[in-house]
């Protein structure tokens, strides 16, 4: 009897070594590609920005964090309440591996208005 329950618990014990080696901790989102959009806010909310572009007929999404920035073309720092629908911008973000668009930069760009001239 004490031979079945010494075997008993070494197999116990070894099944929860086996485990405890090869258990792997889930996943952290990394960062996989770093790109760069140009287009204009059509949405915006207290951590998504979405902007329209001329590459892409749907808008794109895009979280964004307290470690985002949002600067002018001059590279000066420009308040997040700036920012607004209709406002055109550059968005420097990075894919994560779980496929989420982070934004890290914002760039406001100047507002281009065409001029019509009659002849």
């Amino acid at each position: 009897m004490k031979k079945v329950l010494y075997i008993g618990a070494m197999a116990f014990i070894t099944i929860i070594i086996f485990a405890l080696t090869f258990a792997q901790a889930p996943a952290d989102s990394t960062t996989i590609s770093t790109a760069t959009s140009t287009g204009v806010i059509s949405q915006l909310s207290s951590d998504t920005i979405v902007i329209r572009t001329t590459a892409s007929a749907d808008p794109i999404s895009y979280s964004h964090t307290k470690s985002t920035t949002c600067v002018d073309e001059n590279d000066n720092a420009v308040s997040s309440e700036r920012l607004k629908s209709g406002l055109p911008v550059t968005v420097d973000y990075d894919m994560q591996s779980d496929w989420r668009l982070v934004a890290t930069k914002v760039i406001v760009r100047k507002a281009t208005t065409a001029t019509a001239t009659t002849p």
